[in-house]
């Protein structure tokens, strides 16, 4: 969301209902992956401090596993265009 702001790219922003997965975050992802035209997921190799060095979404050790993954997987299920990015060491 900050790099799309300073790029000056046009997003929404979806808020959860609660700060949870079921009936939160869920959802809200959920509603990203279906109105979104395009899905660009930013994700890191590994934590700070080595943990979650898999994804069990992409079933990889190429980048450690978050929501972002989940929904991303989940547009392109929908057949939107999603790119991964991931950072750091």
């Amino acid at each position: 969301m900050e790099e799309a702001k300073r790029a000056g790219v046009s997003f929404y922003e979806f808020f959860p209902e609660r700060q949870q997965w079921e009936g939160g975050y869920r959802e809200r992802n959920l509603k990203i992956a279906k109105e979104s035209d395009v899905l660009l997921c930013v994700t890191v190799k590994t934590m700070p401090d080595g943990r979650l060095k898999f994804c069990p979404h992409c079933n990889t050790t190429e980048h450690v596993g978050s929501g972002g993954c989940w929904t991303m997987k989940k547009a392109e299920e929908r057949g939107k265009r999603v790119e991964l990015y991931v950072v750091g060491g």
